[in-house]
């Protein structure tokens, strides 16, 4: 198994203030990592290095073997929030169909709108198509965004907070379709949310400025309560909701 992303000694600074510091860690093709920290610590800054749309100030970034805008075909990005006018008639399958948007210019051919229909069904939206975005739900709003990801065929998904504003039902929707589409491609999910956190994260990565990779086992309830400066609820791997501070509890 091959090497998805790499990055070695990488800081990066907003106006000569430190954001992110030795960040220097590895994920396999095919791992499951999620991203976690306080909000603010710089987990959304590490997506946009990952996907070249910030240069760190140094050190060096590989995905795929390549740079990250050298590789942005192969990643599939869900963003954190998704402003668009309830007014404007766009519908699920116009949204779904912007995944398939690249260098090219001109009209979507046949095989983007299969494409896009082939991804809709796969996050469980078929017969929505022409459904008003305005008029879904949140949990199909978002589903509707891992869907356009999903149009590009990436090798690799980004989530950043994709639990906001959904409740439990639509989370736990969310893991299962989560867990499917990691046995084909990398998933890098980036929450504050530990509770999403589930058994299917092999490893994560702890972001306040500093950045260090643990595999999930290896995470304590005294690691967590350090990162977010006091305790959090957390969810174990027997999904037995605790909270940070207790000892020896592991977070999952």
């Amino acid at each position: 198994m091959g090497e998805a992303v790499r990055f070695e000694s990488v800081d990066f600074s907003y106006d000569g203030a430190p954001v992110i510091e030795g960040a220097d860690f590895s994920v396999a093709d095919g791992d499951f990592m999620s991203v976690i920290g306080p909000n603010g610590a710089g987990k959304t800054t590490l997506a946009k290095l990952l996907l070249g749309l910030l240069e760190p100030r140094s050190g060096s970034i590989r995905v795929f073997g390549r740079t990250p805008r050298s590789a942005r075909s192969q990643l599939g990005y869900v963003p954190q929030y998704a402003q668009f006018d309830p007014a404007f008639p766009v519908t699920g399958m116009d949204v779904v169909l912007m995944g398939r948007l690249g260098p090219r210019i001109g009209p979507y051919r046949r095989e983007d709108r299969r494409e896009a229909r082939a991804a809709l069904a796969e996050v469980g939206l078929e017969g929505l198509e022409n459904r008003r975005f305005s008029q879904l739900s949140g949990g199909q709003r978002q589903r509707v965004l891992i869907a356009r990801a999903l149009a590009g065929n990436p090798r690799m998904l980004i989530l950043d907070e994709p639990t906001a504003n959904v409740d439990a039902a639509v989370e736990s929707r969310l893991s299962t379709l989560l867990r499917r589409l990691n046995e084909r491609m990398t998933i890098l999910l980036i929450t504050h949310d530990l509770g999403f956190v589930s058994d299917a994260v092999r490893h994560v990565v702890c972001v306040d400025r500093w950045v260090k990779m643990h595999p999930t086992e290896e995470v304590t309830a005294e690691m967590i309560t350090e990162l977010y400066g006091g305790n959090v609820r957390m969810v174990r791997h027997d999904k037995t909701e605790h909270e940070a501070g207790a000892t020896g509890a592991h977070h999952g």
